[in-house]
């Protein structure tokens, strides 16, 4: 569209025109009359914009207190109340919104199923009976290995492999920090027994029914068949586990191991500002100047065991090549960065219980926070890169290797996933693996943990730690 545009003294009686005068004669009249105005102004009060601002953020403050006050609590079960309330409102909801006559019959069921739902229920019998915190989370442990075998039972030894990783090192973490409770649960009164117990039961039937309602009786749906179909030509890979957690929905999982490197860089975080005594830094001990008392201190999480020695010398390296391996060959068979560094943990955990703390904390190469960053570094750099070269975040796709072939180009993504579950394994064992255990009065000739820092020559009120520094 072309417009006529030209320049004029006069252009006549315009709006534009107008408003400048109104506003020009509006200011010529406030001048003309300043002093009516001031006096009008300082009878006026309204209003402040600081003051605004001031209630604002403290109404602000005010609400987020009243949001943040039932999180404060140290009681567990307020906490739980929350997740236990969606999860039966959720359950009821589902039961009622679904027809059962409208469902599919359920999968044939085999004579292992059933072996395995009675091993299963036994273990949960065992949980909820136990008196000491070691068997109770033996028998969940216990729990989860059977889960492990009804997954390998329906066919799927991904999720077996990884339920049964899983389980192993939560158990051997749990008894880590299980260490420095007491030995046994408190026991609440008859109220609390029978409140838990039907809370228990509540929430158990919703979950179980819901399940047996939805589960197994749908068809594959259209995206499956498409993931099942098209996975193998899109991606490179066979294994379409795997290529889901890190070609097509890997955005997904970047945010879950983003979630990871948060836990464990809070865990370093809590443990630094912690007032609880700790084990002395093993660097700094003198093994010629300490009595039996500092040097069990200072070995705190050995295992004095042959067995375990001669298994960590035989089976440390075996695990953590097979974790290599399970991590390259994730793509095309079982495996992936989550379950290789599954299987890297385990070692790491092996090493603690084999050689004791000194030995994973004078470890150069396991420090929580450099595995961490350089997984989330590896993860998001590799999106970012192929944001730069092909348009798309986290693209996927195939890479040539020379003298080897092709490979995916999400094993690179696969790395960081592997180094930060790694990582969180480290966390754990590092910040959480040293230190006092809960236990009755020391002996009157023991030295107090003030005496011991003074020993190996530290002071007592220097003992703030970092990753590279002292553990607290």
């Amino acid at each position: 569209v072309l417009y006529d545009l030209h320049l004029a003294l006069w252009h006549g009686l315009t709006l534009p025109l107008a408003l400048s005068a109104v506003v020009i004669g509006t200011g010529a009249l406030l001048v003309w009359r300043a002093r009516e105005v001031e006096r009008f102004q300082a009878r006026t009060t309204g209003p402040s914009g600081a003051g605004a601002y001031d209630r604002l953020y403290a109404a602000t403050l005010s609400l987020g207190a009243t949001i943040g006050r039932p999180a404060a609590s140290s009681r567990l079960s307020v906490h739980l109340a929350p997740v236990l309330a969606v999860a039966v409102l959720l359950g009821a909801t589902l039961t009622i919104a679904t027809l059962p006559a409208q469902l599919a019959p359920g999968p044939a069921t085999r004579l292992g199923d059933w072996l395995t739902i009675a091993l299963i229920a036994s273990a949960v019998v065992g949980v909820v009976t136990a008196r000491t915190r070691l068997g109770a989370i033996a028998t969940l442990g216990l729990t989860g290995f059977l889960v492990a075998v009804w997954f390998a039972q329906l066919g799927a030894p991904d999720l077996a492999l990884t339920q049964l990783l899983v389980e192993t090192l939560t158990v051997a973490l749990v008894v880590v920090v299980f260490r420095r409770l007491p030995i046994s649960f408190s026991r609440g009164g008859r109220p609390r027994q029978v409140g838990a117990i039907a809370l228990a039961v509540t929430v158990g039937t919703a979950m179980a029914t819901v399940t047996y309602l939805l589960a197994g009786r749908r068809e594959r749906s259209e995206i499956g068949t498409t993931l099942l179909e098209r996975g193998p030509s899109l991606t490179g890979g066979d294994n379409v586990v795997n290529t889901i957690l890190v070609d097509f929905r890997a955005l997904d999982t970047l945010g879950e191991i983003t979630v990871l490197a948060v836990a464990a860089t809070a865990i370093v975080g809590l443990v630094r500002f912690s007032s609880y005594r700790p084990v002395p830094p093993p660097a700094e001990i003198d093994e010629a100047d300490v009595d039996e008392h500092v040097r069990r201190w200072a070995g705190s999480g050995v295992i004095d065991s042959a067995v375990l020695h001669t298994g960590n010398l035989l089976l440390a390296p075996v695990m953590f090549a097979a974790s290599l391996w399970l991590l390259w060959r994730g793509h095309d068979a079982v495996g992936g960065g989550f379950i290789g560094g599954l299987a890297a943990g385990a070692a790491v955990v092996l090493l603690y219980f084999a050689r004791g703390h000194e030995r994973i904390w004078q470890s150069r190469l396991l420090r929580t926070m450099p595995l961490v960053g350089s997984g989330i570094v590896i993860a998001s750099g590799y999106g970012l890169v192929g944001l730069a070269l092909t348009g798309g975040y986290l693209p996927g796709g195939k890479l040539s290797i020379p003298f080897y072939g092709e490979v995916a180009a999400s094993l690179i993504f696969d790395v960081g996933v592997y180094l930060i579950v790694i990582g969180i394994v480290v966390a754990i064992i590092r910040h959480l693996g040293q230190g006092f255990p809960e236990e009755p009065e020391a002996p009157r000739d023991a030295p107090h943990p003030d005496e011991v820092a003074a020993r190996v020559g530290r002071p007592p009120e220097h003992r703030a730690s970092s990753d590279a520094g002292a553990p607290r």
